[in-house]
Formats: structure tokens, C-alpha cells, sequence
């Protein structure tokens, strides 16, 4: 685990907050030999947070960089060219290099995270106001799309694991060869062992369209195979014509256009951006020192983490901590900004 030191410094710094002389400290810190697990364990959390605007580079730059970011740290930033993130305006050379570093690091290795949410589906007919985030009773995730529904058992039983979609969800689902999971929507069926991907199937649109973010999933009608899907492969299902469409897409940036909806926070008050947690999570977040309310944020995430990792990322960046208690409640606390 990284030193809070260097945790604070380095979310201080990708918000555009650190000073000069915290600016300096973390460069020292991060040429030390000795915080490279630490800095690690941060790569992962920034890849969690900004990953949806990095820019793709090749192995061997991408390795190339990681090594001379982890070798020697500049003692002051410097401006760099090689990349842009479009919400992240004053990334130094060291922390920029890093993050794509890390980019070729998971696509080396892309077996999906099985996050944890503050909820659980139950088995409900009724659409979702806001994008709500849900854990199912076998730990898969779904995100919700507000306007839509998910059908969903208290438990699953028997040899498959079923549920159904009316409108549209990205799926996290936790590995399980046994269990199949089976998602009916739009009159076709979609089976998965262990894969995240995202099903659009409004009834007004009369198309269902499945995205393969990661793994491997099968889309039948009936009896009749429609597609095998892979990662970045996507199908488009006309219902009228019963035709299938294969093509090839940027999954991750087709899909979670969405989910990021409400989870791009510029300079929103603390208050606010816990009220758009609760929504989104089902979860009841208070502040026990009330001056944390006010304090600003920025901050980006992709809507599908986990609200632990949120709250663990906005508490870094409001120097504050959090408590969850025995009734589910979640208090925030701290010296605050």
C-alpha cells in the first residue's frame, strides 16, 4: 500500500491542486525504489479514475516510457506533448507516463475486476429514475441506465443464472462456468460465463445491441445462433428483419458514454456530489463535520466503479475519511479542505 504521503500528493497533483513544494515532493517520492509497489497500487487507482481518455500507444512505447518514468523522476514538472487528456490539463511527464504505462500492462492481462456495490437488485418491474448501480445475488455488477429495468431473482438456483433487461446495462458478470449467465432482452438471449459487455435493447428502437468490452459472449434467438462475441466485436439485431449485424468497435469508449453520466464532477460541492452518489448506489451519505459539504470537487470517474473506490478517491481529494456504519449509513469525516 502506498504512504498516505505520497497518496495525498499524488491525487493533490492530478486535481491541479498541489503547490510547488508539494509538486516537489512528489516527484522525490516517486523516484524512490521503495515506493514502487506503492506507485503501482496508484497507477491502478488513476487507470480505474482516467482511463476513458487516455490515448492508446504501442508496447514498446508504452513500455519504454514506464521504465524511464520509474527510473528517474524530474525534480520539477515539465510540459508534455506525447499524450492529452482532455480533463486532465497540467499532467506531468512522470504521472502521464505512468498511466499509459499502465494501459499496456492491462492489456496484457484484461481479466475483468468484480467490483462491490452498496445494493442489491431485487426482483422489480419498474424502471430506474436515475442510473443506478446494483450487485446481483452472485456479485456480478450492473449499471442501469435510468429509464430502464432489470427483472432479477433474490437468488439464483438451478444450473443457469437468469435475468432480464428491458432498456439498457452494462454487465460485470463474476465468473461462474457451471452457471451460465443468460440475459433475455429484446427477444433475444445473450449467454456469458465471465465477461463485462452492454446490451441496448429499448422496445422503441426496435434493434438490441450487444458490446463486448471484455471476454466472450453468445447472442441466440430461439434456437438460431445469431453471433459469438469477443472483445470489441459488437452486434446489432434488427427485430423487425430478424438480421444480425457483426462490426468491430472501441468498445469501452461506445459503451460507457452513458455511465459517466452524473460522474464528471467539476468543481461540485461535496454536498452535491453525494447526493448524485446516493442516487446512483442506493446508498445514505452524511456528513458529520459539515463543513466537508462545501468543499469543492473535481474529480472523473467512468460510473461503473465501485462506491468504495469512489468515496475512497473523493476523500483523498477532500482530506477526509469515511466510516460505513452498522444500519448501512455512510459518514464522512475530516478536517476537510
Amino acid at each position: 500500500m502506498p504512504s498516505s504521503r505520497l497518496t495525498y500528493l499524488f491525487y493533490r497533483y492530478f486535481e491541479e491542486m498541489a503547490s510547488e513544494e508539494e509538486t516537489a515532493e512528489l516527484m522525490e517520492l516517486l523516484a524512490k525504489e521503495e515506493n514502487e509497489t506503492g506507485v503501482q497500487s496508484l497507477m491502478e487507482e488513476a487507470w480505474t479514475t482516467f482511463q476513458s481518455s487516455r490515448e492508446r500507444f504501442n508496447e514498446v512505447q508504452s513500455m519504454e516510457m514506464l521504465k524511464a518514468a520509474l527510473s528517474a523522476a524530474p525534480a520539477r514538472p515539465r510540459p508534455v506533448r506525447l499524450f492529452t487528456w482532455t480533463r486532465v490539463a497540467a499532467a506531468a511527464a512522470v504521472i502521464g507516463v505512468m498511466v499509459i504505462g499502465l494501459y499496456w500492462l492491462q492489456s496484457r492481462n484484461p481479466q475483468p475486476t468484480i467490483a462491490a456495490a452498496a445494493t442489491e437488485q431485487k426482483s422489480d418491474s419498474a424502471a430506474v429514475a436515475y442510473t443506478r448501480q446494483y450487485r446481483l445475488p452472485d456479485s456480478s455488477i450492473v449499471t442501469l441506465h435510468a429509464g430502464s429495468h432489470l427483472e432479477a431473482p433474490m437468488a439464483f438456483s438451478g444450473s443457469t443464472r437468469e435475468v432480464s433487461l428491458t432498456g439498457e446495462a452494462y454487465f460485470d458478470i463474476a465468473p461462474d462456468p457451471a452457471h451460465p449467465f443468460i440475459i433475455h432482452a429484446g427477444g433475444v438471449n445473450t449467454t456469458v460465463l465471465g465477461t463485462a459487455f452492454n446490451i441496448k435493447a429499448y422496445p422503441s428502437s426496435q434493434r438490441v445491441i450487444v458490446s463486448v468490452t471484455n471476454g466472450k459472449v453468445k447472442v441466440e434467438k430461439e434456437t438460431r445462433l445469431l453471433a459469438v462475441l469477443e472483445r470489441d466485436d459488437q452486434m446489432t439485431y434488427s427485430i423487425p428483419s430478424g438480421l444480425a449485424e457483426e462490426q468491430k468497435v472501441d468498445a469501452a469508449s461506445v459503451v460507457t458514454g452513458w455511465t459517466k453520466q452524473d460522474m464528471l464532477f467539476e468543481k461540485s460541492s461535496f454536498a452535491d456530489v453525494a447526493d448524485v452518489l446516493n442516487r446512483r448506489y442506493g446508498a445514505t451519505i452524511e456528513f458529520r463535520n459539515q463543513k466537508l459539504r462545501s468543499c469543492m470537487i473535481k474529480a472523473y470517474f467512468n460510473g461503473t466503479e465501485p462506491l468504495a473506490k469512489v468515496l475512497e478517491v473523493l476523500c483523498i481529494i477532500s482530506n477526509a475519511h469515511y466510516t460505513r456504519e452498522d444500519d448501512g449509513r455512510i459518514i464522512i469525516d475530516g478536517p476537510g479542505c
